[in-house]
């Protein structure tokens, strides 16, 4: 019996690795700091919008339900 030869290394050591793709198959670029503050903020606004209309279902909700009960 004979020895397999050992496989090959899944990526080849002298390359670097390739950048990562989105889903849309477009490199990711890195953002800047200011582009990164920027997202951060706008997201943080969004969240706070999603909370005030997520608590005003539930106001409204609740007093549907105590106007119900009350009747």
């Amino acid at each position: 019996m004979s020895m397999a030869e050992p496989a090959p290394p899944a990526r080849p050591t002298t390359q670097p690795p390739e950048a990562p793709i989105a889903a849309t198959g477009k490199p990711i670029e890195m953002l800047s700091r200011a582009d990164s503050q920027r997202l951060e903020q706008r997201r943080r606004g969004r969240n706070w919008a999603i909370l005030a209309v997520l608590a005003g279902v539930i106001v409204l909700f609740y007093a549907i339900t105590i106007v119900k009960m009350h009747r």
